[in-house]
C-alpha cells in the first residue's frame, strides 16, 4: 500500500508540521505535536481553511496575555 499525504496540515513559526495521525482528530494531532513542540501546550489553534487541494490548513499561534 503506497502511502497517502496528509489531508490536513499545521503551520507553526513559520514551519510546516506534518499531520502525525492523520485519521485520528486534530485534537489528538496536537496533543503529538506538543510532545515534540512543548510550546504547543499553550498555543491557540486557528483554522482550517482548505486549500485548492484540498487539504486543510490549521495555524497554530502563540497564545498572548491571560490565560485563564
Amino acid at each position: 500500500m503506497a502511502p497517502r499525504s496528509s489531508s490536513r496540515i499545521f503551520s507553526y513559526n513559520g514551519k510546516v508540521l506534518e499531520d502525525p495521525v492523520p485519521n485520528e482528530s486534530v485534537k489528538k494531532a496536537m496533543e503529538i505535536l506538543s510532545v515534540m513542540h512543548p510550546e504547543l501546550n499553550n498555543a491557540v489553534l486557528k483554522g482550517p481553511t482548505v486549500g485548492r487541494d484540498g487539504v486543510k490548513h490549521y495555524k497554530i499561534e502563540k497564545r498572548v496575555g491571560n490565560f485563564n
